[in-house]
């Protein structure tokens, strides 16, 4: 047995050097296949961030007051292509994972040899971003493939000089800023690292202006909206933020706990490439060739300066930085572990670390689907992917449409509901929804749909839903007030979508009718 697996490795290793290509699109294709059919298979619903852009998407407006829009912009591609499945997010999400593994090892290949180019996106698969949080499309997330393609660009248009690289650079950084501000940092940081060698900047520097002219004007309409409504993104960003008041707190709680974030997030990258690092031993390159060419920079720069620069707004701001906000700053790590570092030429140890990955890899898709599988029999909460939003959808459609044969215009109330309605939903109403969790009425509540407000409910119709935690408080205080001709209909009950034993969940609804 042992034998048959030593040849079988062997006749591996000898197809993996003759077409490692091929071996790599097997493998990322492999790979994403299962990163899409895990949240297909244990989820049962979409996470509420999900939700969100689901209903954004569906209003082709320029911009939301929560982030800029365009994740929802392709989330709504996805979902018209698929037929109006809500697993679209799923396909979405396996398809930009593919987008980053392909650009890593297209960039990899030009530093590493095909093995260790490999084992870069080996090391790549078991970061966090790219297997269990892939799963959960929002802004973030949507922001990596274009940080991953920028960096990507920008690197062939410095060493080819080819002008359709830096027009594809300006391009994936304008689309980098519409998902997600962050975007500026890889901005940033290219535009230093072209400052910073007088040989490229000299060459460069023309090139530079158009890549940045064209980015800019990419983000000029979204810049504009966000002019217009009092910038109103950067006040939603900044209220995110918890604020320090010690001169201390500057320093422990958004610096220092944010670094401790980050490096648990890295510890199954530093698994996977930890064996075949010779940390005690030099580069073997020539010195003279390190110290004068940009390459050697390359990745060091790419991933420390927006990793400085994060850092230093946390500890100006004492903003505490939740750890997805770091999701764009390793992408590169371990390209760049494997090309700063000496590399090992023990085959047993290159095997090890191989083996490593894989294990870790495993592991993270076992963690993933035994939480899912799980936590509904051993939690007393019911979570979010388990919210039976085609049931709710069916429900208010039906009661609806016994009354009028108009599709519905307008969902309020708790948007997570209404954004259930506006997802599984034949009608697809536009949502009214508002910042946190409350009904539509809550007091100094921020309104993230800026497109619409109540007065359109009001004036036109739809339905307002929220959930009845207290049956001595069944109906929104305001609601009266607000909606005078709404009629409230009988509450009604959906049962979580698990085996496991959960109490129903009890909706309220009120139908403010259309115009006769």
């Amino acid at each position: 047995m042992n034998l048959y697996f030593q040849n079988n490795m062997t006749k591996l290793q000898t197809y993996f050097q003759t077409h490692p290509d091929r071996c790599f699109y097997a493998f990322a294709f492999l790979y994403c296949v299962v990163w899409f059919l895990l949240p297909f298979l244990v989820q049962a619903n979409v996470r509420p961030d999900t939700v969100e852009q689901f209903f954004f998407g569906k209003e082709w407006t320029i911009n939301a007051t929560k982030h800029p829009i365009l994740p929802s912009k392709i989330i709504e591609i996805g979902y018209i292509l698929t037929g109006g499945a809500a697993w679209s997010t799923y396909f979405v999400s396996a398809l930009t994972v593919f987008v980053m593994l392909w650009a890593i090892w297209k960039i990899s290949r030009k530093f590493l040899p095909a093995h260790f180019a490999f084992l870069a996106i080996l090391a790549s698969c078991n970061y966090r971003y790219l297997n269990i949080a892939s799963t959960y499309f929002h802004n973030a997330f949507a922001l990596l493939p274009f940080w991953i393609l920028t960096i990507f660009f920008f690197y062939n248009a410095l060493e080819s000089g080819k002008l359709r690289f830096w027009i594809l650079a300006g391009i994936t950084t304008g689309c980098g800023l519409l998902c997600y501000y962050p975007m500026i940092l890889a901005a940033i940081t290219c535009f230093l690292f072209v400052m910073g060698f007088s040989e490229i900047r000299r060459k460069y520097w023309g090139k530079l202006i158009l890549t940045t002219l064209i980015a800019f004007l990419i983000f000029l309409p979204h810049l504009v909206w966000v002019f217009h409504h009092g910038f109103s993104t950067f006040r939603y960003m900044e209220s995110r933020g918890v604020i320090t008041h010690h001169w201390y707190h500057h320093l422990a709680q958004p610096c220092l706990f944010f670094l401790i974030q980050q490096l648990v997030l890295l510890l199954p990258v530093l698994i996977s490439i930890f064996p075949v690092l010779e940390l005690r031993k030099p580069l073997t390159s020539n010195k003279s060739e390190k110290e004068t060419s940009w390459k050697f920079y390359f990745f060091p720069c790419m991933v420390w300066i927006p990793v400085l620069f994060q850092v230093a707004y946390c500890v100006y701001s004492g903003n505490y930085m939740l750890s997805r906000y770091g999701s764009h700053l390793w992408l590169f790590f371990p390209l760049f572990a494997l090309c700063g570092f000496s590399l090992t030429s023990n085959p047993q140890k290159i095997r090890q670390a191989f083996c490593c990955s894989l294990i870790v890899m495993f592991v993270t898709m076992a963690i993933f689907a035994g939480y899912w599988m799980i936590n509904p029999f051993v939690s007393r909460k019911t979570n979010d992917t388990l919210f039976p939003g085609k049931q709710l959808a069916a429900k208010v459609e039906q009661l609806w449409h016994e009354k009028y044969s108009l599709p519905i215009p307008y969902a309020a109330g708790e948007w997570q509901l209404s954004g259930n309605l506006a997802l599984y939903g034949k009608d697809r109403p536009t949502v009214i929804a508002f910042g946190g969790h409350k009904y539509f009425g809550t007091e100094k509540a921020l309104l993230i749909t800026p497109w619409v407000t109540t007065k359109d409910l009001y004036e036109k119709g739809g339905v307002i839903l929220w959930t009845i935690h207290d049956e001595k408080m069944p109906i929104p205080a305001n609601l009266a007030t607000d909606f005078p001709n709404a009629e409230v209909f009988p509450s009604f009950e959906i049962s979580p979508q698990t085996i496991a034993k959960r109490p129903p969940i009890k909706i309220g609804i009120a139908i403010v009718p259309p115009p006769k």
